[in-house]
């Protein structure tokens, strides 16, 4: 069998081709992914560029009686649009979270919480509250228009909660004045597309939250909350200790 024999002057040469085609071949990947990364980046200042030419031209064109019509389309259009819609919980980095402490982190107890006003309503009873007959107590949350009639029944071990939302809307920014933001990614998660995004149910003993929906049961501890609507338009959550 013939042999070619190759001399260490040819061998040297055909290395530094096959390193050269390499190292070519690394090159131009790399400047192809710099190219698609350069053009993404273009198209997102482009996108940016002609929300923020909206925007001028909403405001230039606006009165002081149009302003409340135009800040609303303003926030449909371009708010929660495709960008908020997608990246919605990125949008909570850009506020500060101002809370002394997280509500949540407060009551060990199962708590029906409103998630604008920050108000705790207790569903289970305590040692304290050992007395007869009914106790009648109300809570109203102005930023959703929620109404919550609560009555005790300290016979029966029972709460009976009616709960009456009028716009059904959750304030991010009064949220970070209230809860950390872990609990709050959490919240806003479990309470997506739910009709009373202002209210979640929370157990203290177990650490989680639960959305407040027609046809929910759950069992905190020794405390059994149902809740069902109502044909007049409202929720009713009864808690049995």
């Amino acid at each position: 069998m013939d042999q070619i024999r190759i001399s260490k002057k040819e061998g040297r040469s055909i290395a530094y081709y096959v390193f050269m085609g390499c190292l070519m071949a690394a090159f131009t990947a790399i400047i192809t992914v710099c190219m698609s990364i350069i053009k993404s980046r273009k198209e997102e200042a482009q996108d940016m560029e002609k929300i923020m030419n909206t925007i001028y031209a909403y405001l230039a064109e606006s009165t002081e009686e149009e302003y409340n019509e135009i800040a609303e389309k303003i926030r449909q259009d371009l708010v929660l649009g495709k960008y908020y819609a997608k990246n919605k919980l990125e949008y909570l980095d850009y506020i500060p979270n101002t809370a002394n402490d997280c509500v949540a982190e407060e009551h060990g107890s199962p708590m029906l919480l409103d998630l604008n006003t920050g108000a705790a309503y207790q569903l289970d009873f305590s040692e304290e509250e050992e007395q007869d007959g009914l106790s009648v107590s109300w809570g109203y949350d102005e930023i959703s228009e929620t109404g919550i009639q609560i009555v005790a029944d300290f016979a029966q071990k029972s709460k009976r909660a009616e709960i009456d939302s009028k716009r059904g809307i959750v304030s991010v920014q009064r949220m970070k004045t209230l809860f950390c933001d872990d609990c709050i990614c959490e919240i806003l998660e479990i309470n997506e597309n739910t009709p009373l995004p202002e209210l979640i149910l929370f157990s203290g003993e177990m650490g989680k939250f639960y959305p407040v929906v027609n046809g929910g049961d759950y069992r905190f501890g020794g405390c059994q909350v149902e809740i069902l609507y109502q044909e007049s338009g409202c929720y009713e959550l009864t808690a049995v200790s």
